[in-house]
């Protein structure tokens, strides 16, 4: 039988509360990994939206800037924003406002190809990174979304409130469309 030097010097009972103060040293460094990895991660979301909101969406877009660059890979950025949008949050309210953010972002996700990279810049503003495709691609997908968004309306007490969206669309490479 081996025995730890000094441990019946100690007392068995210290020895198991070394233990348990051992254990819940560890289980409070998890749950604060956890919850610190949880806070980076809500600090990168528009909470009101779901999308991404700035911080976490430059990081991701320079990225896939750099690639493109590296690679003389086409790219295009465009910027959405809801057309006469205070007038909506003075006539109706801000509620309204943000049922109607909420229903264009969803709407802006859906038509969005996988590998776009979406997000609430800010306001009413939306971006979207649009990679490997090129200012004519572009003009298309923006066409989509616009088209998209035209369709949507949100009821508020039986007024059904719809707006317009416009886009600006800019590509990596400054080109003419003919």
């Amino acid at each position: 039988v081996y025995t730890v030097p000094g441990c019946w010097e100690w007392g068995l009972g210290r020895v198991v509360d070394a233990m348990v103060w051992m254990w819940g040293l560890a289980d409070l460094a998890r749950k604060n990994k956890v919850a610190r990895v949880t806070a980076e991660r809500t600090a990168q979301i528009d909470l009101l939206t779901g999308l991404n909101n700035r911080r976490g969406f430059l990081p991701v877009a320079e990225s896939l800037w750099s690639l493109v660059t590296r690679n003389d890979s086409n790219i295009c950025v465009a910027m959405i924003d809801i057309d006469h949008f205070k007038n909506i949050n003075d006539q109706y309210g801000h509620a309204v406002g943000d049922r109607i953010l909420k229903e264009i972002a969803g709407e802006l996700d859906k038509s969005r190809r996988n590998g776009d990279l979406l997000a609430r810049w800010g306001g009413e503003e939306f971006t979207l990174l649009l990679p490997e495709t090129n200012e004519a691609e572009a003009i298309k997908a923006a066409e989509r979304f616009r088209h998209n968004n035209e369709q949507l309306a949100v009821n508020d007490f039986g007024s059904m409130i719809r707006c317009t969206i416009s886009v600006g669309v800019a590509n990596r490479h400054v080109q003419p469309i003919t």
